[in-house]
């Protein structure tokens, strides 16, 4: 698992609810996906889902960034899970 720094837990605790639930249908998509291409699509929709978040103004760019790092943490670990040789 890849450690996080103090900043990176409160923004984390900070989360709006949007931006949480944004995130955690991420981590589900991700962790069914079978292959970098259902990774690289769960990111897509992921970023897409914020996308529309921040222009309806339900997210703000900060919660945007988290996510969007957080996301990326979990990418990086469900494809070490599946190729852990890579």
């Amino acid at each position: 698992m890849i450690g996080r720094s103090v900043h990176e837990n409160v923004d984390l605790v900070l989360l709006g609810d949007v931006a949480k639930t944004i995130l955690a249908r991420a981590k589900e998509r991700l962790a069914c996906a079978g292959g970098k291409l259902k990774i690289d699509e769960a990111k897509e929709n992921c970023a897409n889902s914020l996308d529309q978040a921040i222009l309806a103004g339900s997210c703000t760019l900060q919660d945007a960034t988290t996510v969007k790092r957080e996301l990326k943490k979990a990418a990086l670990e469900r494809h070490s899970e599946l190729n852990p040789f890579d």
